[in-house]
C-alpha cells in the first residue's frame, strides 16, 4: 500500500492505525492486520483478523511494531479477505512513532 521511510531516531515504537467498515455485500469481509519480522531462525508472522459485515459502522484497527537501528527488519502488512463481491472503505491510515526511553 505504501512505504515509508527509515526512522532517524535509533530506536522507537511505529504504530499504524486505520478504520474499515464493509459495504454492499452479502457475506463478510475479513480484515487482517499482520506483522511480519525476520529473525536468524526465520520469518515469524503474527496476524489480528476481524470479519465486517455489511452496514457495519467503522472499526480500529492497530498493530505496533518495535524498531531499532542495525536489527531484524519488520514489516505491517494489510489484508483483505472477500467471501463475495462488496466494498471495503478505509479511511484514517495513520503512521506514528514514539521514542524510547532508554533507562539506563
Amino acid at each position: 500500500m505504501f512505504e515509508v521511510a527509515e526512522p532517524r531516531i535509533p530506536e522507537c515504537i511505529i504504530a499504524c492505525l486505520f478504520k474499515a467498515r464493509a459495504l454492499k455485500t452479502k457475506d463478510s469481509i475479513t480484515v487482517k492486520l499482520g506483522r511480519s519480522e525476520k529473525s536468524q531462525l526465520g520469518t515469524t508472522t503474527r496476524y489480528w483478523s476481524t470479519s465486517l459485515s455489511a452496514n457495519e459502522n467503522f472499526c480500529s484497527f492497530e498493530v505496533r511494531a518495535h524498531f531499532k537501528k542495525n536489527t531484524n527488519p519488520a514489516k505491517v502488512q494489510i489484508e483483505i479477505e472477500f467471501e463475495s463481491n462488496g466494498i471495503l472503505e478505509i479511511k484514517e491510515i495513520e503512521l506514528l512513532q514514539a521514542s524510547v526511553k532508554n533507562n539506563s
